[in-house]
């Protein structure tokens, strides 16, 4: 049995949506686990209206709100099934999404699966991830750049009884969630996209703070780029994440920029950083700020 996790907040419009796309599974061995985190609108009534039709819903409310990374915590204490799932309650499944990476981990004995997924803003509509994703190199290939989306997810439970979302983290949980467990277990790759995103301004997804971003990039930092010796490539790249997240925060984080230098020469990086310093920042922040979104 699958057990798929939806943390919701305030989705009335979005969430009956959510739950019907996991239920049109052509893997029909689920339960569903809602974990509602206070919400204040009408998403109790959609959920109790479809609980009433299928018996596999679960539903949980939380006392006061406690953010995703907690409901989806309390999601896996509750979890019943051999593997585990995430959706977001404003996202869907392709009806092939469980069926197609149950069948992945068995043929190749893995313990974790993903697939690519869509990302819809307005009419734009894109493949994520858009490279080629390296596993046989994939723990590496996760410290240089996130390739998975949690939606895209599905994990034999036992390797959560002992990895939870870290709640100190204030984003890309997900990010570090993936990298533990690319420490200790086998990842595979369903190189189709099967969920789709949609973003909005108050998605769990598209919620941008540029100061939770660089704190959340210092702490994944610290847990697994300074903990090992890594090639001076990888520690590049993630300091030019910081530095280019610190150019929406009211502390340009200079360091950063200078650690991306040094690791790796790039023209591109060498350049911004001189304008910065010269007084361009204004006109240097709107661009990059830009590609960030």
């Amino acid at each position: 049995m699958v057990s798929v996790i939806i943390p919701t907040y305030n989705r009335a419009e979005d969430i009956g949506k959510a739950i019907r796309s996991v239920l049109k599974q052509t893997y029909q061995d689920i339960e569903i686990i809602i974990i509602d985190d206070a919400s204040t609108d009408g998403t109790k009534d959609i959920i109790l209206k479809e609980m009433e039709k299928d018996n596999r819903i679960f539903y949980y409310s939380l006392e006061r709100n406690m953010g995703a990374c907690w409901a989806r915590n309390v999601g896996i204490s509750k979890a019943k099934g051999s593997f585990i799932a995430f959706l977001d309650s404003d996202d869907e499944w392709n009806p092939y999404k469980l069926e197609k990476q149950v069948k992945k981990i068995y043929e190749e004995k893995a313990d974790c699966v993903f697939c690519k997924a869509y990302y819809v803003k307005g009419k734009e509509k894109v493949v994520f991830p858009s490279s080629t994703v390296d596993m046989e190199n994939f723990y590496k290939q996760q410290l240089k750049e996130n390739c998975i989306t949690t939606g895209a997810l599905l994990v034999k439970k036992e390797c959560l009884e002992n990895q939870y979302f870290d709640k100190e983290l204030p984003k890309f949980q997900d990010w570090d969630l993936t990298l533990r467990l690319a420490q200790n277990y086998l990842f595979v790759y369903c190189d189709e996209p099967l969920i789709t995103l949609y973003f909005k301004k108050d998605s769990i997804t598209a919620t941008t703070s540029y100061e939770k971003a660089v704190a959340a990039l210092k702490l994944i930092e610290k847990k697994h780029i300074n903990a090992k010796e890594y090639d001076k490539y990888i520690k590049a790249e993630f300091a030019w994440k910081i530095a280019k997240f610190s150019l929406g925060t009211n502390n340009i984080e200079l360091q950063y920029f200078r650690q991306a230098i040094r690791g790796k020469y790039i023209l591109r990086r060498f350049i911004i950083y001189i304008l910065l310093v010269s007084g361009f920042r204004k006109k240097i922040k709107k661009i990059l700020l830009e590609r960030l979104r």
